[in-house]
């Protein structure tokens, strides 16, 4: 499972997330 950083708080969370599950800001997935 890959691991990507999120954008607004800089956590590293699961690459396939829709949403952070820190801060809950929603995620693009391409």
């Amino acid at each position: 499972m890959a691991l990507v950083i999120c954008p607004k708080c800089s956590k590293e969370i699961r690459q396939y997330s829709e949403i952070c599950p820190i801060c809950g800001f929603p995620l693009q997935n391409s």
